[in-house]
């Protein structure tokens, strides 16, 4: 069953901070102090357990893939690699290290068994998760591109083992992140409102509006 997350579990303009209100509670010494409490509806999980642990297996697998690419990427050299040729190859992948440092707090977010989940927490594991895939593949794939019209630029001329471990790592990086995004628009939430959650959202309605 596809996650419907987009049409049915988030309204527009959603911002997490919207699922929480502040509340004042004792400490253990006695003393007021503002919390934050969750307010919003959970998420119901429909997808298998397995599918759950594959998934968290799958995107730790692929970031230490893609991680080690870059490395490989960055390091040897290379035709692609060259100063003001191959440097426009790599620059697509340069921008990719912003979204893989959320793919990895993504997966920091992602809990560590199958059940359900805030929503804010599906937001910043899941759809981090997914968008930050997205935007890797995308830039990998034009990394590819850009390589391969470098090659036809050079006429395929002085190519050695170094450059068809480049084309490697390229199409690793673009795999891993193709596979993960695909994977991740397997799960499958239902909105699960609670009539305690209902109670806290009248409440902080009414606050808001004295």
């Amino acid at each position: 069953m596809a996650d419907q997350a987009k049409k049915t579990l988030l309204p527009k303009r959603y911002k997490p901070m919207n699922d929480y209100t502040v509340q004042t509670q004792l400490d253990t010494r006695g003393r007021e102090k503002q919390v934050p409490v969750y307010i919003g509806p959970y998420l119901r999980a429909f997808h298998s357990d397995a599918f759950y642990r594959r998934f968290r297996i799958l995107v730790l697998v692929s970031m230490v893939l893609i991680l080690a690419s870059a490395l490989v990427l960055l390091s040897f050299d290379s035709y692609a690699v060259y100063p003001n040729e191959g440097l426009y190859t790599l620059i697509p992948l340069i921008i990719a290290l912003f979204p893989f440092v959320y793919l990895l707090l993504g997966f920091i977010r992602l809990p560590r068994e199958n059940g359900r989940v805030q929503r804010d927490t599906y937001v910043r594991s899941v759809l981090r998760i997914r968008h930050s895939s997205a935007a890797i593949a995308i830039a990998a794939a034009l990394s590819v591109v850009l390589w391969i019209v470098f090659l036809f630029i050079i006429h395929f001329q002085g190519l050695s083992w170094w450059d068809a471990l480049f084309a490697g790592a390229l199409l690793v990086v673009l795999c891993a992140s193709l596979l993960v995004f695909l994977e991740s628009r397997k799960f499958s939430y239902e909105l699960e409102e609670t009539e305690t959650s209902h109670e806290l959202q009248d409440a902080e309605r009414a606050r808001s509006k004295e």
